[in-house]
């Protein structure tokens, strides 16, 4: 029951990891619009003064937001990747109840080749 909730868990962790990605794409395409300053441009003319064709506050409050999410995103992967070492220690230190119900003693192996693998 508890790998149930994990796994559930992990699937709402990666479907937030995906919000996060979608979100990080927009801030990145309004950087790089034409004539933007992208992630890493100059703010500032060759004389040292403000662009006056780039809205500064509002791409330093992207730049912020970005870095927000990129650090989010990073946690999130973690979790997910926890989980998922979790999940899969679980699974391969209890056999399922299919093996046990097949004959096999103890001790051996069954092994089931993943679909859609090609040998």
């Amino acid at each position: 029951m508890v790998a149930m909730n994990l796994k559930a868990e992990t699937f709402k962790l990666m479907d937030q990891r995906s919000a996060i990605e979608t979100e990080m794409n927009v801030i990145i395409q309004r950087l790089w619009h034409p004539g933007g300053p992208g992630l890493t441009g100059n703010l500032f003319d060759s004389e040292g003064f403000p662009r006056s064709d780039v809205d500064i506050p509002a791409v330093l409050a992207d730049h912020h937001h970005l870095v927000e999410l990129r650090s989010n995103y990073n946690e999130l992967t973690k979790k997910i990747d926890q989980n998922i070492q979790i999940l899969h220690s679980a699974r391969l230190s209890s056999p399922p109840s299919s093996e046990k119900d097949s004959g096999l003693g103890e001790g051996s192996v069954s092994y089931q080749a993943p679909i859609g693998s090609i040998y």
